[in-house]
């Protein structure tokens, strides 16, 4: 257990507490670098699981193209993790990211809208989603990105995270991320999310559909 950022790790499989210890560090450091850019931090600690053997896919039932999972615990498969840092490092940011989205705005959350900040805060940039935009002209509306991405293939999944990390940046360049935060707010109290939408980024979400879908 981390005594720092509230962290608490749990095993499936073999315990490995030099692992765990590598986990919580590169945890805490997403915990205050998201925390401090959406001025969000998890009042309640979070439970990571690490799963050191195989079971994650049987646990989770995730398609195979995921890496890791958010279900109010972090859950993540561990094996060789350490040999790949950078990738370890985005998945547990994004992972992160869906807690303080759970916590900000509840089960009311459009898919994308929380697919996106997760992606937009693990990356550097946003180039590789655009790379992908850029080789296709078939991409869904938000709107119809409201629901579960774990529906379509692979490459069709991959398109959905992409058009989701050009959304969410875009709502960041145009009235910065405490409005995004603001929205997620009004999506836990209830709130319609076309009206809260435009409240909070002064543009009708039809309009800005439009507007990333064109880009």
């Amino acid at each position: 257990e981390s005594r720092g950022a509230p962290f608490t790790v749990l095993f499936e499989g073999p315990a490995d507490e030099a692992l765990a210890r590598r986990i919580v560090e590169r945890l805490e450091s997403a915990y205050w670098r998201v925390g401090g850019a959406l001025t969000a931090y998890p009042a309640k600690p979070i439970s990571v699981v690490l799963y050191t053997t195989e079971q994650f896919r049987d646990v989770t039932r995730l398609p195979e193209w995921t890496a890791a999972a958010y279900d109010g615990r972090i859950r993540m498969p561990v094996r060789g993790a350490l040999e790949q840092i950078d990738r370890l490092d985005r998945v547990l940011c994004h992972e992160f990211v869906h807690a303080v989205v759970a916590m900000l705005g509840g089960r009311n959350v459009p898919t994308w809208l929380n697919e996106g900040l997760a992606s937009v805060f693990e990356a550097k940039d946003t180039a590789d989603a655009e790379r992908l935009l850029a080789r296709t002209s078939a991409r869904p509306t938000l709107q119809e990105l409201h629901g579960s991405f774990f529906g379509p293939p692979a490459g069709d999944a991959a398109i959905a995270y992409a058009l989701s990390t050009r959304a969410v940046q875009r709502m960041i360049d145009l009235r910065g991320a405490p409005a995004v935060v603001q929205l997620l707010q009004d999506l836990a109290r209830g709130g319609d999310f076309a009206a809260a939408f435009q409240q909070r980024i002064s543009m009708r979400y039809e309009d800005f559909q439009s507007m990333v879908a064109r880009q």
